[in-house]
């Protein structure tokens, strides 16, 4: 290879890290600027109640974590760190999988303001622990005992709080 094209690569490689490096500092920055948007956002939210129980605690952490992981991976890449070693970038990556799966979770958070939470959450275990080919009585074992231990840490123990379910409300 030729010095030429050896500092082409190079200063091409050191663009691709530039580009890298801003989308996900601009993924920082959109993060840190929507969490104090949070509870403006959340409709229905109650006032007064401890953050613990408040229904943009799962928002907020999320939002944090996304903050804090962009910073840390935009700083990674700005000191060299490979560029090349992203999992969704793998040839082997099985795209309808994780097509599926961003749908399966999309239709969970519609579901449960209209089911509720336990009825979405139960049946989000059961449809994909059936799709990943575990034959239907492990799934149905799995949603209802996950559902009855996510429902006791979170809804019970945590009190935190779930949109009603609006399809119930409307039936009675």
């Amino acid at each position: 290879m030729s010095v030429a094209a050896g500092r082409s690569r190079e200063l091409g490689e050191a663009a691709q890290r530039r580009l890298a490096a801003g989308f996900v500092g601009l993924l920082a920055l959109g993060a840190a600027v929507l969490l104090p948007l949070v509870p403006s956002l959340i409709i229905g939210m109650p006032k007064d109640v401890p953050y613990y129980r408040s229904p943009a605690l799962f928002p907020l952490l999320a939002l944090a974590v996304v903050a804090v992981s962009a910073l840390v991976h935009g700083v990674r890449l700005l000191r060299g760190a490979a560029l090349a070693t992203d999992d969704i970038d793998e040839p082997a990556a099985n795209w309808p999988v994780v097509v599926l799966a961003f749908v399966g979770y999309a239709v969970y958070a519609a579901l449960v303001p209209l089911v509720g939470y336990v009825a979405a959450t139960a049946a989000f275990l059961f449809a994909f622990g059936s799709l990943a080919g575990l034959g239907w009585r492990l799934p149905a074992v799995l949603a209802v005992v996950m559902t009855a231990a996510l429902y006791l840490a979170f809804v019970v123990g945590l009190k935190v709080w779930f949109p009603s379910a609006s399809l119930l409300a409307a039936a009675s």
